[in-house]
């Protein structure tokens, strides 16, 4: 469950408010909550040019197990023309695990690249590298993957999507 409010300061400048609400259930019952709190700013600088952050904390029950970690974004997005854009993104974030009270602290490094070939084709790259640590096990993955992508539009509200993805973890036991 999200909800988000947006005060727009002016056409180029935008404030945001925002709660996210996660749930997962593991067998045989477990369950974790994740509460989101964010403030967001978005400031557009020209026509081409766009840097977004957020910042906010989490709170999360796991196991019986409450925590309050940070999270925050950094983003900056450029539309090189209509049909052309680059992302490059920084994120810290906390997760915890599907089977003990660990939490995986995290910042993830992401870039991406997309295309409109046509009015039908678009394609598009990203690839990241992440470094996470386990509070409770003191044990550090470092993750690394890149995506490849096509969509066509079949419809104008039809799309099919063709991808490919590659992931590999290292952890250091």
């Amino acid at each position: 469950v999200s909800f988000h409010l947006d005060y727009l300061r002016t056409s180029d400048t935008r404030f945001s408010l925002g709660y996210n609400f996660i749930t997962r259930k593991y067998d045989p019952g477990t369950r974790t909550y994740v509460h989101d709190l964010l403030f967001g700013f978005r400031h557009k600088f020209n026509v081409h040019l766009t840097f977004k952050a957020t910042a906010g904390v989490s709170f999360i029950d796991a196991f019986g197990t409450n925590k309050t970690r940070q999270k925050s974004s950094l983003e900056l997005i450029n539309d090189l023309d209509k049909n052309t854009q680059w992302r490059l993104a920084l994120e810290n974030d906390s997760n915890p695990s599907s089977t003990t009270a660990n939490t995986l602290d995290s910042w993830r490094f992401n870039a991406s690249f997309r295309k409109q070939l046509s009015e039908r084709i678009t394609v598009s790259c990203s690839t990241f590298y992440a470094m996470g640590h386990y509070d409770e096990s003191d044990i550090d993955e470092d993750f690394l993957g890149a995506r490849l992508q096509m969509d066509y539009a079949i419809r104008t509200n039809i799309k099919a999507v063709l991808s490919y993805v590659y992931s590999d973890k290292m952890t250091d036991f």
